[in-house]
């Protein structure tokens, strides 16, 4: 596609989703992607005039001009997580926007799993979730990037009446000299009675300034609690 967004930042990713390879996924989700990049080719990044931005503008992060993490790459090990600030019953890494690393396995009732396999499993479910996200519109400009780029992600899944406790979510970027900007999705899905209590740690060693896009959503059954 061609690059004709109204900033050179989106020029610049427009041009990172031309030559980026689509992960595995079905039909209507590599479907969604192509929407997604068209939307934000159309519409470009919000700006002042754009209402829901009229008071949080981009200049800032435009000086930093992020490009997109490489999420071809394996993530595993590649930054230096702090430590956990809190004592929590199972934990999520997440390096760069990429997922690291899950210890949720001996949680019974708790599910965690990478976005590319829960799909397989909960692809019913999910469908209508990721299809329900708003992307139309300068305004919703980043949530297209997100669907554009949706391959690295995370569902979780609590069974009937379970308490899964608390999970926490680390979050930090691998070194380097530049800025980058990862992209993640949340999807939790709980069922009736089921409680969780997500907790995330935002933490860096390194001094370079990094960016997140990250969309969370959740599906919540009768009486559970998030």
């Amino acid at each position: 596609m061609g690059a004709t967004a109204n900033n050179a930042l989106s020029e610049a990713w427009l041009q990172a989703m031309e030559a980026a390879q689509d992960g595995p996924a079905p039909g209507w989700l590599q479907e969604l992607r192509l929407e997604a990049a068209q939307r934000l080719k159309a519409s470009g990044l919000p700006d002042r005039k754009t209402e829901a931005w009229k008071y949080t503008p981009l200049k800032v992060f435009e000086s930093l001009s992020p490009p997109l993490a490489d999420a071809s790459r394996d993530s595993s090990g590649a930054a230096p997580f702090p430590p956990a600030l809190l004592k929590a019953d199972s934990m999520v890494d997440v390096a760069d926007g990429m997922l690291a690393g899950i210890r949720a396995e001996s949680k019974e009732g708790l599910t965690v799993l990478p976005l590319v396999d829960a799909i397989g499993r909960f692809e019913d479910r999910l469908r209508p979730l990721i299809e329900a996200e708003n992307i139309d519109g300068a305004s919703r400009a980043f949530a297209a990037l997100n669907t554009a780029f949706l391959e690295h992600g995370l569902v979780i899944h609590v069974a009937q009446g379970v308490d899964a406790g608390t999970l926490l979510s680390r979050w930090a970027f691998s070194p380097g000299e530049a800025s980058r900007m990862g992209h993640f999705r949340i999807i939790l899905l709980l069922e009736d009675g089921a409680q969780i209590r997500l907790v995330e740690q935002f933490q860096s060693t390194e001094a370079t300034a990094n960016a997140l896009n990250v969309i969370i959503q959740a599906e919540l059954g009768d009486g559970a609690e998030l």
